[in-house]
């Protein structure tokens, strides 16, 4: 999808789906999950990520 707006041209991007599941499964890759349960299991959910 193209929108020009105000003399700028826009592009939506199309494949942001992966970009959400990247960031919601960011907490157990740190975590090595699901290989190692145990830390998972004691810092999950994460307070902060970086």
């Amino acid at each position: 999808m193209i929108i020009k707006k105000d003399g700028k041209t826009y592009t939506r991007i199309s494949d942001v789906l992966d970009v959400w599941i990247d960031a919601g499964t960011t907490s157990w890759n740190c975590l090595n999950y699901p290989s190692t349960k145990k830390d998972f299991e004691r810092l999950f959910p994460a307070d902060f990520i970086l």
